[in-house]
């Protein structure tokens, strides 16, 4: 997480501790252990500013929301599942997102849009 010149735009921590998420404006989820510091970062591959980053309520997986940082707002942002041990991806989904929350028992994502809709995916059919 250390280096000259970084800048984060997000920051969160995995409900048990044991994993920081971090984004910065270079297309990179960052994920470091706490226990051993190391790094189990993952550039998005996308080219694309992450705006939003959510934990799943048993720390597993994180969710983004992502998107071009010059470019018409919802044009082509995505919803990204990771897994948060590894850094891979998982599943990628192009909603138009720009913010994104696991529901406090993981069986949902809550996303708005940037337009100001809201919209509730269940995870199960996403993962599918």
């Amino acid at each position: 997480m250390h280096g000259q010149g970084q800048y984060y735009l997000v920051i969160a921590i995995s409900p048990d501790g044991s994993t920081i998420a971090f984004t910065n404006r270079f297309d990179r989820l960052g994920l470091v252990d706490t226990k051993t510091w190391g790094d189990n970062s993952s550039d998005t591959g996308f080219g694309d500013t992450v705006w939003s980053v959510s934990f799943s309520p048993d720390s597993k997986m994180v969710a983004t929301a992502s998107g071009p940082a010059v470019a018409l707002a919802g044009e082509r942002d995505a919803l990204n599942l990771w897994n948060t041990r590894t850094g891979a991806l998982i599943r990628s989904i192009d909603l138009g997102i720009a913010e994104v929350s696991f529901s406090p028992d993981g069986r949902h994502l809550l996303t708005v849009n940037w337009n100001g809709t809201a919209y509730i995916l269940r995870l199960p059919e996403l993962l599918k």
